[in-house]
């Protein structure tokens, strides 16, 4: 790209935080998309990814890691949409997030907006996932914000960070 070119679309990542085929989370992520207009694309992520295990960070990289890595570093930013699993974030989310804070001072996720938007029945929206993630988020040195939305609330509750 030349200085005189600009890139037409904002190139979002976006992050289930639950694999089961009816999840609230990817139907969130799935709604986002054309509500977003053409200026942006939110591709969504696949979390199918192998257990963190450092003794295959390195040139024994899974490629499902590499491909995953790849694509939160090509992203503008990345949009996670999770529930909230016993007081927190599922582990397949967490599972994806150490894998993306790798390798170590080099993360792609290092200095990268990401929204977290919590999806969950109960009265708290899902605020302790959020208050996980963004715990996470930022040890990667990434830059969090959350919105949290509870099927009893009317609409979203924004609370975060002001990065």
């Amino acid at each position: 790209m030349t200085m005189i070119e600009s890139r037409s679309q904002t190139r979002l990542l976006g992050l289930p935080g639950s694999l089961r085929l009816g999840s609230y989370s990817l139907a969130v992520l799935r709604g986002l998309q054309p509500a977003l207009g053409p200026a942006v694309d939110l591709q969504i992520g696949d979390l199918r990814l192998p257990l963190y295990d450092e003794d295959q960070d390195g040139p024994s990289t899974p490629k499902t890691v590499q491909a995953f890595r790849q694509a939160v570093a090509e992203s503008d930013g990345v949009v996670i949409a999770t529930p909230e699993y016993n007081h927190g974030i599922p582990g397949v989310l967490k599972n994806a997030l150490d894998w993306a804070s790798r390798p170590l001072g080099r993360s792609a996720l290092t200095g990268k907006a990401v929204l977290v938007i919590s999806v969950s029945p109960a009265f708290t929206g899902g605020v302790r996932a959020q208050a996980q993630a963004n715990e996470t988020l930022l040890a990667i040195q990434s830059r969090p914000f959350s919105v949290r939305r509870s099927s009893s609330a009317r609409s979203p509750t924004r609370s975060g960070m002001d990065n």
